[in-house]
């Protein structure tokens, strides 16, 4: 350690709702560096009563960098409200159960150098949503495969067990498509005005939403649902920008998807970023990445993950924080309140339960409600009700039986209803080249799936565009209502591009333009090598700028 902390002092209060403690914290070593505070709750557990941690994290801080001998207040706080327990089995409400909860301050979960006590007299039931007012229930017991949960009262007793189960019917019918609806109207399209009604005209007056979404013609809003790999599909007439979009976590690639020629900075992983306990930074990254965007022509960033470290073995837990709902979220909110400051949209993935690699396109995930509000969803929650993010990822992974991508409760009736999500719906990267079954886009527009990350376009598309106008002859009503909302949905993202708030910055594509210049390579000894590889490196970028044409 470059140095010694120590808190000196501390002072708690409850009072607005919050739980806050301020502590004081004093740099004894020889040398300067930072800290982090820490807050801890451990609410009260009953035999009988909710299934709860022992203990939790609430909130923390980092202090600056701090030189010998100097000292700085560090105040931390997080809501009462953040301790609640969600009741699955009775009230479907979040319940802060009575009686004491115990708060540390913190240097880690096992070092505590103060506590104070929380008493509550009665149980308070949270039945509507903090940032809406939605009510609050139960969304996924479908999900729930009737298992014995994981007890503290008896971990050894309720340790979870291998089944082995047989296919019921709804695995066997896990990808079929709703009924046709037979009552209402359905939506206007390719209505023509005698001045057309762009996008920028809705941007300034909302009231011609309606109308404007009513010129879109089938075609256009086919593409717009099925074209949204590495970019979104643009109509010049509307005043729809095309995007260009590209992968993250731990960079942002520049333009035309797989096969960009340009690249940002190479930053830590994102459990490094988190090992820091440091949001200011992450926030600084974040402002960096979308600096970087900016100057490559990247309008929308597939980042950040937030997915949780379930298991330390996870294949891709590279591209997420922490085991720890609470950091994963918070990170996730100082990244992308970065990459907004830069306008750069980000799309928080992958959503929701994407916690293995292996076998995880379509693989059948179960969960307890309690367990998916309190640690899965709750990493996701956090940066959506404090940022004004506009994109999701949604995840290759089944809830149950249902893929993630095709699952109304989880993008309508919990991202959009109860949390208040504005904006659009990604899938992840699409290998179906058949139009239907697993990850297809008919579902995916039924359920709230905006558009489709097109994996290889010139397989995927034929197949996607005959899909969707079959859907659309087959149910014109729920279908065309559902694909209008998708359509709208991502123009409200689009929105909050450069693409469409600065159109005059254009971006040379051109081949000339995806050639490293001499002058910007790093010709070192020997030299002879290094001329080398500057010839290899433009020859690559020669092949991906061709490929582009091709897929």
């Amino acid at each position: 350690f470059s140095s010694i902390m120590r808190p000196s002092a501390w002072r708690s209060s409850t009072s607005g709702g919050k739980i806050t403690a301020k502590v004081k914290v004093t740099n004894t070593g020889k040398r300067s560096g930072k800290d982090v505070v820490q807050l801890y709750y451990s609410a009260p557990y009953y035999v009988g009563g909710l299934e709860k941690s022992a203990i939790c994290l609430g909130g923390f801080a980092k202090t600056r960098l701090l030189a010998p001998g100097e000292s700085e207040t560090v105040t931390v706080s997080f809501d009462i409200n953040d301790m609640a327990s969600y009741d699955r089995a009775d009230r479907q409400a979040w319940v802060l159960e009575k009686g004491e909860y115990k708060i540390y301050a913190a240097s880690d979960i096992r070092e505590h150098y103060g506590e104070f006590t929380f008493t509550l007299g009665k149980d308070k039931v949270i039945k509507t949503d903090s940032a809406t007012g939605a009510e609050i229930k139960n969304l996924f017991d479908d999900v729930y495969g009737g298992y014995t949960i994981l007890s503290r009262r008896d971990p050894e007793g309720t340790y979870p067990q291998f089944r082995a189960l047989t296919a019921s019917d709804a695995v066997k019918n896990s990808d079929k498509l709703p009924d046709p609806m037979t009552e209402g109207e359905a939506p206007k399209t390719g209505v023509k005005y005698d001045k057309t009604i762009t996008l920028r005209d809705v941007y300034e007056d909302e009231s011609l939403w309606d109308a404007f979404l009513d010129q879109l013609t089938l075609d256009e809003m086919t593409m717009l649902v099925i074209d949204g790999g590495y970019e979104t599909y643009g109509v010049e007439r509307l005043g729809i920008p095309h995007t260009m979009d590209n992968d993250g976590p731990s960079s942002v690639k520049g333009r035309n998807g797989l096969l960009y020629t340009d690249c940002g900075t190479a930053y830590p992983c994102e459990t490094a970023i988190a090992c820091t306990w440091n949001c200011p930074l992450a926030e600084k990254m974040g402002e960096g990445v979308g600096k970087e965007a900016e100057d490559m022509g990247t309008d929308i960033w597939y980042a950040p993950g937030v997915n949780i470290h379930r298991n330390p073995m996870a294949g891709r837990n590279f591209e997420y924080f922490s085991e720890d709902p609470v950091i994963s979220g918070k990170m996730a909110s100082a990244i992308i309140s970065g990459c907004a400051s830069q306008g750069l949209v980000t799309t928080i993935k992958h959503f929701v339960l994407n916690d293995q690699e292996s076998n995880r396109a379509g693989i059948y995930t179960w969960a307890d409600e309690q367990t998916m509000r309190e640690i899965y969803l709750k990493a996701f929650e956090i940066p959506i009700k404090e940022t004004k993010c506009c994109g999701i990822m949604s995840a290759f992974d089944r809830l149950g039986t249902v893929w993630c991508g095709a699952s109304s409760a989880l993008l309508n009736d919990l991202l959009r209803t109860e949390w208040g999500f504005e904006g659009f719906v990604v899938s992840d990267y699409s290998s179906n080249f058949t139009g239907t079954g697993y990850m297809n886009p008919v579902l995916a527009v039924y359920n709230g799936n905006d558009t489709i990350l097109t994996g290889i376009r010139a397989l995927n598309k034929p197949s996607h565009v005959a899909a969707v106008k079959l859907a659309y002859r087959r149910d014109p009503i729920g279908f065309g209502k559902a694909l209008r909302e998708a359509c709208k949905n991502l123009c409200i993202a689009k929105m909050q591009t450069r693409a469409f708030l600065h159109p005059e910055k254009v971006y040379n594509d051109s081949l000339a333009a995806s050639l490293q210049k001499p002058s910007d390579w790093n010709f070192e000894f020997p030299y002879a090598f290094s001329a080398l590889r500057y010839v290899l490196n433009n020859t690559m970028n020669v092949v991906l700028w061709l490929l582009r044409y091709v897929l």
